[in-house]
């Protein structure tokens, strides 16, 4: 690096030729008359003839040797340098005379060389800086070792600038050895140490000469390996030495800080890590990962007062309520569906009942957003009490702060027979009013009336953290920590078909009858309303019916299905089985559906839901009747079940085909077994009908047989299937 100096002018000692790198001088002094006899740092740089436009030259040169009397020779120089970046040699050298005048000179070159350092150079002295404190100070070494071995820079001179989660981070890495050694090398497998680590050693008896329990020594990056490293009592510093004799067992701690401790708490399991990849892992209260923001409340807007009944489907005329509408201010953009109350109908009520989201314009009720529509069956079969209502498709698009429109109507128009629900004659919804509608008044307002109800929030574009456990065997159910409701859905056990008859020649029996359908049960229960833990009961498939074994003989009844229930809140009733076919051509004792219910009156106004389930088809007739086809199942499509097997002249009739499976989570159990072909002439037996597919369908019949009848086929076991909400 080039170094300042100020010096006189000095003069060429003897003539120079046009490429002479070595050059004579004299008097070359500084500016207080000293003598300059040898290099002042590494480079200089000098001027000949600079008072010359043609023949000034900018050299440098590296060394000087003096050669007594007043003179020295410059050695390593550079003739003629570019007064322009890059500086370089230019060709056209010149001679110069003896005594030409020289200056050493500040020129392009030095500046360079001095300050914009093109070429590497290496700092011998000390450049200290202070802790940096504004954003231009230069960072001293101390800080930046802050940086890399802990995270953050100091704070001050006695506190780390990261601030620490946990009390210590202290791991305990386990029993290592120590070599008596120069340098030590202490081996522990699969140490997980990094250079610069801080680790203590204790013992339960010495350590060798040279390590100190509960000092703090730093790993060093020599001899660093998997199993293997070495020590010393500042980072990066000189390896430890150990000599004499050591005892007992040694136990070594990693004590570099952390931000948070492997061994917090905080930090995600790995089970938590595998539901937070919706992989596996069991969310509770401290296992969060899933998150959204609608569905723990469940309900947006509510009126939960019910002390007077609201008739709806009153005559089409003056005063009378054709239609009821309940306004509400939407909280939230999206909705499923409402809650409402159900009150005890007025007389025989025949019709259907349409609950509607709607618009408002003016103050009153517009244009259908979602709906829903309950048959006759199903609104009568609703329990008194609150029921959900959900629309058939989810409105995802409510204005937050915007009025809507609960819309509640008949397909009937009676007075002494008509629907009623539950409201409030005192006010309680302070957000909306209840109106009434006809043809004739239009929109009237109930003064004080509002009705019953929740507004249920949608769970479109939102993640909801879900449980699902599906039993096939009976069990026990533990209530997740952090339950906010449960789902639960029950099939009861598919009968088993009744055997065929045996028949003669001269008599024609029946095939027996299918077994019927499991029942199906499905309810939501709000998780505090449940005790820790709950019996799960799944019921098996009812037994197929033996086939008459002789001639003349009847067949045997299909065994009826197990009750699958869960705890003493909810329970889906197996089906019995169909009955044996019967000689002389009597029909079967046919085979009763199993039903979803309420186990008992625990949760009193509660409604179930229940889905109708499939039984197995009959079994054919003697003389070559076909069997039976098996029970469909009935959902947004139809799904047929098990064929019926064909009769057969002469020769034994065809199987019954079996009912189909379908995954529990649709709601529905398997479809029927086919019923069997009947025989017919001189066939000595016929096959047996199709077995019920899972979940809860029911067996076919077998078929009647010269001789001998057909089996029935069995009726598939139940299941369980719980969903729980967090």
């Amino acid at each position: 690096m080039a170094t300042i100096i100020q010096a006189l002018t000095f003069n060429l000692a003897s003539p120079i030729d046009a490429s002479q790198t070595s050059i004579p001088v004299r008097n070359l002094k500084d500016s207080r008359g000293n003598p300059i006899t040898a290099m002042i740092g590494s480079i200089l740089f000098a001027t000949i003839e600079p008072r010359s436009s043609a023949n000034q030259e900018i050299i440098s040169f590296t060394g000087i040797t003096d050669n007594g009397n007043g003179v020295v020779t410059l050695t390593g120089v550079t003739r003629n340098l570019d007064p322009r970046p890059p500086y370089a040699s230019l060709g056209g050298l010149v001679p110069h005379s003896n005594n030409a005048e020289c200056i050493l000179a500040n020129n392009p070159p030095f500046y360079n060389d001095f300050l914009r350092q093109d070429s590497d150079v290496t700092i011998t002295g000390d450049y200290k800086f202070p802790t940096p404190t504004d954003p231009q100070n230069a960072a001293t070494k101390a800080y930046a070792d802050g940086l890399a071995f802990f995270g953050a820079g100091d704070a001050d001179e006695v506190s780390k600038g990261l601030a620490r989660l946990t009390a210590s981070p202290n791991v305990v890495l386990g029993n290592p050895t120590i070599s008596i050694a120069t340098p030590a090398v202490v081996t522990l497998t699969a140490h997980g140490l990094t250079a610069n680590d801080s680790v203590v050693f204790s013992t339960t008896g010495s350590l060798p000469t040279g390590i100190t329990a509960g000092v703090t020594y730093y790993v060093l990056s020599t001899g660093l390996a998997a199993n293997t490293f070495q020590i010393s009592s500042t980072p990066a510093g000189a390896a430890v030495n150990t000599s004499g004799g050591q005892s007992g067992t040694h136990t070594l701690t990693r004590t570099t800080p952390r931000a948070v401790a492997e061994t917090d708490t905080r930090l995600p399991s790995a089970d938590e890590k595998a539901a937070m990849g919706g992989a596996a892992g069991i969310p509770s209260a401290i296992n969060k990962f899933l998150t959204q923001n609608n569905f723990f409340s469940d309900v947006d807007q509510s009126q939960l007062t019910q002390n007077a009944d609201v008739e709806f489907g009153e005559a089409n005329t003056t005063t009378r309520k054709n239609q009821v509408h309940q306004s509400f201010v939407a909280g939230n953009k999206t909705i499923r569906g409402v809650r409402l109350y159900k009150r005890a109908n007025i007389g025989t009520f025949t019709g259907t009942v349409t609950i509607a989201l709607k618009s408002d314009n003016a103050g009153n009720p517009d244009a259908t957003l979602a709906s829903v529509t309950f048959s006759n069956a199903e609104w009568n079969s609703i329990a008194i009490g609150e029921f959900e209502a959900i629309f058939s498709t989810e409105y995802t698009n409510l204005a937050i702060g915007s009025t809507y429109w609960i819309s509640v109507s008949s397909s009937t128009a009676d007075n002494t027979n008509r629907p009623t629900l539950g409201g409030n004659n005192a006010g309680g919804y302070a957000s909306g009013l209840l109106k009434y509608q006809n043809s004739t008044d239009g929109y009237v307002t109930l003064t004080g009336f509002d009705l019953y109800f929740s507004t249920l929030n949608g769970v479109t574009g939102e993640i909801v953290v879900q449980l699902r456990q599906f039993f096939t065997n009976s069990a026990t159910w533990v209530k997740p920590v952090g339950a906010k409701f449960v789902e639960v859905l029950l099939i009861g056990g598919g009968g088993g078909g009744g055997g065929g008859s045996g028949d003669n020649a001269s008599t024609f029996g029946t095939g027996g009858a299918g077994g019927a359908g499991g029942g199906v049960s499905w309810q939501k229960f709000l998780a505090d309303s449940l005790p820790a833990s709950v019996a799960v009961t799944v019921g098996a498939g009812g037994t197929a019916g033996v086939g008459g074994a002789t001639s003349n003989s009847a067949g045997g009844a299909g065994g009826a299905g197990g009750n699958t229930s869960f705890g003493a809140f909810l329970i889906a009733t197996g089906a019995t089985g169909g009955g044996g076919g019967i000689q002389n051509g009597n029909n079967p004792t046919a085979s009763v559906a199993g039903q979803g219910s309420l186990y008992d009156g625990s949760l009193a106004g509660v409604s179930v839901k229940t889905i109708a389930p499939t039984g197995g088809g009959n079994g054919g007739g003697g003389n070559a009747g076909n069997g039976g086809a098996g029970g469909a199942r009935q959902t947004t499509a139809t799904l047929a079940g098990g064929t019926g097997g064909g009769g057969n002249n002469p020769g034994p009739g065809a199987a019954g085909g079996n009912g189909n499976t379908f995954a529990v989570a649709e709601a529905v159990g398997g479809t029927g077994g086919g019923g069997s072909g009947g025989g017919a002439g001189n066939s000595q037996a016929t096959a047996i009908g199709g077995n019920g597919g899972l979940y809860g369908a029911g067996g076919g019949g077998g078929g009647s047989g010269f001789i001998n009848g057909g089996n029935g086929g069995a009726g598939a076991q139940g299941c369980a299937l719980i969903i729980t909400y967090f």
